[in-house]
């Protein structure tokens, strides 16, 4: 384990599942369940194979129950919109990529705040527990940060995040991983908490990069440590002074295990 100054993160999908994608689950799952009667308390994050099987069951046990709601269709009928959408673009992302093309997030991101503020989202829907957060994120990246942290008490630690988070709201994360800084993208909420708008920041591995390099700038750091699962951060491979990358199998063949320290987590 090599010291270094400073430890740069990608969170979601490296620390735990993606968190935007479960506050989508769990809000699309909520709409259907509220033409019923029902409301679900998930304490932990929703895949969209979760999300999908919980709507069928509540469909199946309470369709005696169901009340039309003009408000809530018109929230259905954005979330399907745009669920299709995003389950083609992603599609089409992962398979340009794999191909080895450079296709970023972006049009990803934009086409979801666009559903959120289209459909009037409350940031109290949106949000995530702290205590879900906890319990939800993977053992062995949370193994490996822990040595790293052990190893280089004195580092600072940062994170680059394509992730959501809410303006009222600090990211419960910051906390639990102890992260001295955080840039990621924003849900901009009104007063009574509904999202009206939103600010992107973080949305390519150029955005990422260059993020990256400002704090380094700022921290002066020589040697510095990345945590990386995706075709968005390998911009970070490009930085000097790198000494450790921690990486996910997906991006494995990006990695030159000759140039610095490398650790596979299988998450």
């Amino acid at each position: 384990m090599p010291k270094i100054d400073l430890l740069i993160m990608d969170i979601d999908d490296a620390f735990l599942y993606h968190r935007t994608v479960a506050a989508a689950n769990r809000i699309f799952l909520n709409t259907i369940a509220g033409f019923f009667g029902a409301r679900i308390r998930e304490k932990r994050l929703l895949t969209t194979a979760d999300a999908f099987m919980k709507s069928l069951k509540v469909i199946f046990y309470n369709i005696h129950e169901f009340r039309f709601s003009k408000r809530g269709f018109r929230r259905f009928a954005i979330l399907s919109g745009y669920a299709v959408l995003l389950h083609l673009l992603n599609a089409a992302r992962e398979l340009f990529n794999l191909l080895g093309g450079k296709m970023s997030n972006k049009a990803i991101i934009m086409a979801w705040a666009a559903a959120v503020k289209k459909a009037r989202i409350n940031e109290k829907e949106y949000s995530t527990d702290k205590e879900v957060i906890r319990k939800s994120l993977y053992d062995e990246t949370k193994e490996v940060f822990d040595r790293i942290r052990r190893a280089n008490r004195k580092m600072d630690i940062a994170a680059i995040s394509e992730n959501f988070s809410l303006s009222t709201r600090k990211d419960p994360i910051i906390r639990l991983l102890d992260i001295g800084f955080m840039k990621s993208n924003t849900l901009i909420c009104d007063k009574k908490g509904d999202i009206t708008d939103y600010k992107i920041s973080i949305a390519s591995r150029d955005d990422k990069k260059r993020v990256a390099q400002a704090i380094i700038m700022k921290t002066k750091a020589k040697n510095i440590g990345i945590i990386i699962d995706d075709y968005d951060d390998l911009g970070l491979l490009g930085i000097d002074g790198l000494k450790l990358v921690v990486y996910a199998p997906k991006i494995e063949r990006f990695i030159d295990k000759k140039r610095y320290c490398a650790i596979r987590v299988d998450v």
